[in-house]
């Protein structure tokens, strides 16, 4: 179960199925928890490029409410081809703060076109939310990989346990079978001596 982060409810619901949508309307926008669950599903370099990404994005915007080149991302950027586009979820998380699609080939972009400083906060206070419960996932997903690497470890061990007890069985019985063979040599020898015995 995910923990609850701050969202905004549109009129018509979740709609965040829907991300080739490129209105900013609330109606089309994908949501905040919707987006949030997306990029829990990324590889760990991945979610970590986005999530700083995403997170500097909006910071900007917020510190700079008025400045437009913080506004508008360019599809054909570095930075959005290496660190946005290759984590599910991204560009969805995007649209859930009020992006919107624009122009297309190297002219696509993604356009802030009106500046909601409430729902970028609480795209902030989701993404916190996000990277944390990503933490608690890893960290649980390394428990229970350890667990298993100490079950089979165990396992190991036991088996070369059994193994080392039947080796010393066999050896014990090369042992016996070995001096039962050295007593019937030395009676032998002793028989062959005796000048009493009949040869």
């Amino acid at each position: 179960m995910y923990p609850r982060i701050p969202q905004r409810r549109t009129p018509t619901g979740d709609l965040g199925g829907q991300d080739n949508m490129s209105a900013g309307s609330a109606e089309s926008r994908p949501s905040l928890s919707n987006a949030y669950q997306i990029l829990l599903k990324n590889e760990a370099p991945h979610f970590r490029q986005a999530t700083e990404t995403l997170f500097k994005v909006i910071q900007n915007i917020i510190a700079h409410p008025e400045d437009p080149a913080f506004q508008k991302l360019r599809r054909s950027t570095a930075t959005f081809t290496t660190k946005i586009a290759p984590a599910v979820g991204a560009v969805r998380f995007l649209r859930a703060v009020g992006f919107t699609e624009e122009g297309d080939g190297d002219q696509a972009s993604l356009t802030l076109l009106h500046i909601d400083l409430k729902l970028l906060e609480e795209g902030k206070l989701a993404l916190k939310a996000c990277v944390k419960e990503y933490a608690r996932m890893q960290e649980e997903l390394r428990r229970i990989e350890n667990a298993a690497a100490a079950e089979k470890l165990a396992q190991l061990r036991d088996i070369s346990k059994q193994n080392t007890a039947q080796r010393d069985q066999e050896q014990a019985a090369e042992l016996l079978r070995q001096r039962e063979l050295l007593k019937i040599d030395r009676e032998d020898y002793v028989r062959q001596r005796d000048p009493t015995v009949l040869k």
